[in-house]
């Protein structure tokens, strides 16, 4: 292969770019001109096939300059290695000069893929298609740097061999992937929290779940023992800080444990873990503490893993789908609003659901190995909560203590310490845990969510006023937010992941707040803010546990009474 052959090759790429860049111009110059005869010169793309022809136009003005830039190093190198032909290279240099190859390719390739990314916003698919088409680029491009003696037949044959061994390899990843979605849910060395867990992400088919249930698109509770103990984190480092006693009733025929059945109920409780007390017991609930200062008989309908998405389809189905004799008759329905999941982790679990159920076949799903996907990008996940982990951790006992985790980088199983500026319970720090502070970063998908927030709550809206019943949010706030004053300032030598994004995650939830605020407001839903009410507590240290994201029966017992006194005086 003569250098010429290259040059020539190169000035083909160029032909390449020009006529990309060619139908680049005509492509924008014709989307804008529909959207001037259309009315719409925002610059707005007016159509899906405009949308999609103008992303096709960057991805092929990408590759052109990519390849056009390739061909002219891959001329610069074989001319460095061999000044007339590549074919007198022995084998080791022939291979040499491939990895050299691969290199620069692999650097271009992450420019590009960064360009994409970053500047011009492609999409997940589009970026998909990009990587895949630079990978083959990648393979031919290596395969004739290495065989540049062998005739066209055998590269072809090659390389066909190449594609079939791949596609063998896919087509078992996609058989995999519908065994995991299809049966993963009844593998028995998953235990079942972490069944529940790998559910709620759309690893495991939800009609695999024997306590699904379609009309709200989530499950229900299992059997509750009738005592138990509060998930403590403190409790791992064998230091619990209570002693709490908790206790259920037994779930009824609709999976929630409540102590009257629904067609006799007054008020109803929509909501979260929070919603059904955890870590303090039904017995100090909001909707016990509601009915013990009003008399009103509650009915509370809550589950971990609940959030806006499955409140609309329970409202709905509670009102509207079942029979009429046991349907809920009351007048007030309170939805509890817990501002630190229900919408981002377990709306974005529900939102892929329900996309999955809307634009995807079974056959697109599996195509993109969507289960196996998600179930490696939990798999981080899984560990960090401590759903599986058994092995021993670091005891926190002392400020030391913390600090030596810090500087020796000691694991934390996703658990992280700090002190504040009063005194704590038997001098332990608080723990926060990193699954619930990792999505409030950054919060670039708010604007976009709050489009889904409002949809949500126009159904909420829809079926209050087909059913009368009066619906109330209740807004209730982290205790990152509440206890945030309190937080001392930790030396930067000293800092976990946890203390370098603080001031960050504070900003996120008051933002996230303040939307809903907005969106409430703006829809006429009658809402109490606890957030400012527990600001208000001169000891606010006693609503929360040191070790457990949920309230202390104090602090459920506060918003019981202030639900009382707002709006059943």
């Amino acid at each position: 292969m003569q250098i010429k052959d290259f040059i020539r090759k190169g000035q083909k790429y160029q032909w390449m770019l020009l006529g990309a860049l060619a139908m680049f111009a005509v492509i924008r110059i014709g989307e804008y001109g529909v959207d001037y005869f259309s009315g719409d010169q925002n610059g707005h793309f007016s159509t899906p096939v405009l949308r999609h022809a103008v992303t096709a136009s960057y991805l092929v003005l990408l590759l052109a300059i990519l390849l056009t830039f390739f061909a002219r190093v891959r001329a610069w190198l074989a001319s460095s290695v061999c000044s007339r032909n590549m074919a007198t290279l022995n084998p080791r240099q022939r291979f040499s000069f491939g990895l050299c190859l691969a290199g620069v390719h692999l650097l271009l390739s992450v420019g590009v893929f960064w360009v994409a990314r970053h500047f011009l916003a492609f999409s997940a698919g589009w970026l998909r298609i990009l990587v895949a088409l630079l990978g083959v680029s990648l393979i031919g491009m290596v395969l004739t740097t290495i065989t540049p003696g062998a005739d066209r037949k055998t590269l072809f044959y090659r390389l066909g061999l190449l594609v079939f061994s791949l596609g063998i390899l896919y087509a078992t990843a996609c058989v995999l992937d519908v065994l995991v979605y299809r049966y993963g849910y009844h593998l028995p060395f998953f235990s079942q929290r972490v069944r529940d867990y790998y559910y709620s992400a759309g690893v495991f088919d939800q009609n695999s779940h024997p306590r699904y249930r379609q009309p709200f698109d989530g499950y229900i509770l299992s059997p509750l023992a009738t005592a138990g103990r509060p998930g403590d984190i403190y409790a791992t480092y064998n230091l619990p800080l209570h002693s709490l006693e908790l206790a259920w009733p037994q779930p009824d025929e609709l999976g929630w444990p409540n102590q009257h059945a629904l067609h006799e109920a007054e008020a109803l409780f929509i909501g979260d873990s929070f919603g059904r007390a955890n870590a303090a017991g039904f017995a100090h609930s909001i909707p016990v503490r509601l009915e013990a200062l009003t008399h009103l008989k509650t009915y509370v309908a809550a589950n971990e893993g609940y959030g806006l998405g499955q409140y609309a389809g329970i409202l709905r189905y509670l009102t509207q789908g079942l029979p009429q004799s046991e349907r809920f008759q009351g007048k007030f329905v309170y939805i509890l609003l817990y501002l630190g999941n229900d919408i981002s982790l377990d709306l974005t679990n529900f939102l892929a659901r329900r996309r999955h159920a809307a634009q995807f076949s079974e056959v697109a799903f599996h195509a993109r190995l969507t289960a196996l996907v998600r179930l490696a990008s939990l798999a981080r996940t899984i560990s960090a909560k401590r759903i599986t982990t058994t092995q021993p951790v670091y005891p926190l006992v002392t400020e030391d203590d913390v600090a030596t985790i810090a500087s020796e980088r000691q694991r934390t199983d996703g658990w992280y310490p700090h002190f504040f500026t009063i005194p704590l319970y038997q001098g332990q720090p608080f723990a926060f845990d990193q699954g619930n502070f990792a999505e409030f970063r950054t919060i670039t998908w708010l604007e976009k969510r709050r489009l889904h927030v409002r949809e949500l709550l126009q159904d909420i809206q829809s079926t209050a006023q087909q059913t009368g019943v009066t619906v109330r949010f209740v807004m209730l706030p982290t205790r990152l937010q509440i206890l945030a004053p309190y937080f001392r300032e930790i030396p930067s030598d000293q800092r976990l992941e946890f203390d370098r994004w603080f001031p960050n995650l504070i900003a996120s939830e008051e933002q996230i707040r303040m939307m809903l605020g907005q969106e409430l407001q703006g829809l006429g839903f009658e809402t109490l803010d606890m957030t400012p009410i527990f600001e208000e507590m001169v000891f606010r240290i006693p609503l929360f546990w040191a070790g457990d994201l949920h309230y202390t029966p104090e602090g459920y017992h506060l918003i019981g009474e202030r639900i009382a006194t707002t709006f059943h005086q």
